[in-house]
């Protein structure tokens, strides 16, 4: 059963470097998906927050991405077949 963001959040992809604001009831991506902050963030505080936390990421360029329809996350899925196994 995929995740489904239980309020407005980011949440992150290591594997891809991608940080999503995903809106409250939408399900997450395909792929593992680690919460980092409530939505009321930031993004630039949320990119403090995981390099702080992460510094493995500090060569890494984060991509920050909204999801608020359905419909984007289905495009942002067909957009990563083959990337993830």
């Amino acid at each position: 059963m995929p995740q489904v963001a239980e309020t407005t959040a980011y949440y992150l992809s290591r594997q891809l470097s991608v940080v999503a604001l995903v809106s409250k009831g939408l399900r997450l991506p395909k792929g593992p998906w680690l919460w980092v902050a409530d939505g009321a963030v930031s993004a630039w505080q949320v990119e403090k927050i995981l390099l702080d936390a992460f510094p493995v990421l500090q060569d890494t360029a984060l991509t920050f991405i909204t999801f608020s329809s359905e419909a984007e996350v289905k495009e942002f899925d067909r957009s990563l077949q083959g990337h993830l196994q």
